[in-house]
């Protein structure tokens, strides 16, 4: 099978703001007010990368908007997303290598 690189973020996370209007039907600007006013958290559903490139996280956004008018339905996706990232895993035990006599 080829891989098909002219869409690099298709299964991605995180996402632009061109990509995530494409995605979503919804343009930059509102997404950026809704950045501004507070709808969107930062280091939730986006992150700033330097000054100004700001990457969006897909799955949560499309959560939001399914569940705009319901907010506790969206807090519970928030934290079940969170639970799956890798720094919320539990550590594994190493075995212990040493031997009974």
């Amino acid at each position: 099978m080829k891989a098909n690189f002219s869409r690099p973020l298709e299964n991605a996370h995180y996402v632009g703001k061109h990509r995530l209007a494409e995605i979503t039907g919804i343009s930059i600007h509102t997404w950026k007010e809704w950045r501004r006013k507070g709808l969107l958290l930062q280091d939730i559903h986006w992150l700033r990368l330097g000054r100004t490139h700001v990457l969006y996280c897909l799955p949560l956004i499309l959560d939001f908007l399914s569940n705009r008018h319901d907010p506790v339905a969206h807090q519970r996706a928030i934290e079940n997303y969170q639970a799956t990232l890798l720094s919320n895993q539990p550590k594994a035990r190493r075995s212990s290598s040493k031997k009974v006599n």
